[in-house]
């Protein structure tokens, strides 16, 4: 007894639909660290209650502005290596060190938290 061609063609479509749902979630699944800030860029935004700014050691201490909550800054820096970026709350406090290569990326930073339990998000 052979396999009728309705047969086959159900089969057929069954395993379209496999390859099709298995390549749509492998798309939903994209690396959680790439950044949508484009190559050269740098942003940092203050997300929790308290100001803050970044640093550039490799650069003189080039630092950004001290960004308030709820406020970004922005700005296109370039670099063609890595290169570390100092993150501080309003008060100076160092909050972390996050690596940029602005040949290859761009990074953007966020403070989050408050007052004595602050942390940094980075996309």
């Amino acid at each position: 007894m052979g396999i009728t061609k309705k047969t086959k063609r159900i089969a057929a479509l069954a395993g379209a639909v496999g390859v099709t749902s298995a390549a749509l979630i492998a798309g939903a699944m994209a690396p959680a660290y790439a950044s949508a800030i484009p190559n050269g860029h740098v942003q940092i935004c203050a997300q929790g209650d308290y100001a803050s700014y970044i640093t550039f050691p490799n650069r003189s201490d080039y630092s950004s502005t001290v960004v308030s909550p709820g406020q970004c800054w922005y700005q296109e820096l370039g670099g063609n290596s890595w290169e570390p970026i100092n993150v501080y709350n309003e008060w100076g406090g160092y909050l972390a060190t996050e690596w940029y290569n602005g040949s290859s990326s761009g990074i953007g930073i966020g403070t989050e938290g408050s007052g004595g339990s602050e942390w940094v998000t980075t996309w």
